[in-house]
């Protein structure tokens, strides 16, 4: 996924076209994307990169956040940084959640 801090944003099914929503809306904020190549178990997925001012992890929690509460599908995504996994779902999703584990892991 190149250099620096990426985490991956996977969802299955037909999250193609939610995805590239998300990806477009990261744009917008600044936050760098690539697609990521491999599909497994009919999973599609995006890697966001977490480089920038310390405000881009609240940028990416904060568009995550706005994105899945409006998605009918995907319900929850599965967000994955190295070996560590977290799913993010519409129900209860809580930003400060999400920020603590893609800060924990930018210090790496």
């Amino acid at each position: 996924m190149g250099e620096g801090h990426w985490v991956e944003v996977r969802v299955g099914g037909d999250g193609g076209k939610a995805l590239r929503q998300l990806r477009k809306e990261l744009a917008e904020e600044g936050v760098f994307t690539q697609d990521v190549m491999e599909e497994a178990g009919g999973e599609v997925a995006l890697a966001v990169g977490l480089v920038g001012g310390p405000g881009v992890i609240a940028s990416v929690a904060s568009v995550m956040g706005d994105w899945i509460r409006r998605r009918k599908s995907p319900g929850y995504v599965v967000v994955r940084m190295g070996d560590d996994l977290m799913k993010v779902e519409k129900e209860g999703f809580e930003g400060a959640v999400l920020e603590g584990f893609l800060g924990r892991h930018q210090q790496k």
